[in-house]
């Protein structure tokens, strides 16, 4: 007997609830899309706030401070980021998203080809109308250069049970060693399965501090933080293949667990993506 689609939807939808997997509300889903659209009724008022800070020194000088730094932990500046000699073309056609992973230690040569590389703020642009403000410029678009996405490296110690919680400083391609967490806390807070996290070189986490974006913006800030956050992990993801590694976009993670082995309050800072590099199992 055939059941109606129409029937069968209803079925299956029916026992999903069940087992406690609420569905998403539309209303929720359109109250944000609503609230981060530019729309005719406000887009003057929007467009002369935005060129508003596109004038005003002060506003640009704060600009381009923005960049996180640990002064008081210990700082690891990386080796300069060497050139790969790999074609867009070949990285583009050889990336894959591994379900399986096979350990692979990652050097700290490595580790700076692939973060200097598709993350590194290296290029100085000056603001031509004052020269003396200097933006740092990173290989992935960024809505008015407010660069509101930081990068966090989480490096697995197998011997000790342990991860090395390592902020990733752009502009000066450098790592600052945040804290050591236990790598049980670390499978919890990503969802890993059973002996997963032994196989990964690292996770680069995003998060987003959404007032260096909101503040320009307004609501719509918000729809570029989670946009630059893609940018900068797609490059990523690419970068690694020329090292034999790959990289898996990871959304399963429980935020506030993630928040706070960054050490992050989860309202100002939080969050955003993951990506789980590693060496692809044979298949």
């Amino acid at each position: 007997m055939t059941i109606p689609t129409g029937v069968l939807d209803a079925r299956l939808t029916a026992k999903i609830d069940t087992i406690g997997v609420s569905r998403t509300s539309h209303r929720e889903i359109e109250r944000f899309h609503e609230s981060t659209k530019f729309k005719w009724t406000t887009a003057l008022r929007q467009f002369l706030r935005a060129q508003t800070y596109n004038i005003s020194r002060g506003a640009l000088a704060a600009a381009s401070a923005h960049a996180k730094r640990y002064r008081h932990f210990p700082q690891e500046p990386l080796a300069p980021a060497r050139h790969c000699p790999e074609a867009l073309d070949d990285m583009l056609a050889m990336r894959r998203s591994p379900r399986k992973m096979r350990s692979q230690a990652v050097s700290r040569q490595t580790l700076s080809d692939v973060l200097g590389n598709a993350l590194g703020r290296g290029h100085a642009d000056p603001v031509t109308q004052f020269p003396d403000i200097v933006f740092h410029l990173a290989p992935y678009p960024s809505a008015g250069a407010r660069y509101p996405v930081e990068t966090y490296i989480l490096l697995p110690e197998p011997t000790e049970d342990s991860v090395a919680v390592y902020h990733y400083a752009a502009v000066e391609n450098m790592l600052t060693r945040i804290s050591r967490v236990p790598g049980k806390a670390v499978e919890l807070a990503f969802c890993l399965g059973e002996g997963q996290l032994a196989t990964l070189g690292f996770l680069a986490v995003f998060t987003a501090t959404f007032q260096r974006s909101t503040e320009k913006y307004g609501a719509r800030g918000y729809r570029f933080c989670l946009l630059e956050a893609g940018h900068a992990a797609q490059n990523l993801c690419l970068r690694v293949v020329p090292e034999g590694l790959q990289g898996l976009a990871w959304g399963g993670f429980v935020d506030d667990r993630v928040n706070d082995l960054l050490r992050i309050d989860g309202v100002v800072e939080t969050v955003v993506h993951c990506v789980l590099i590693g060496a692809a199992a044979e298949s």
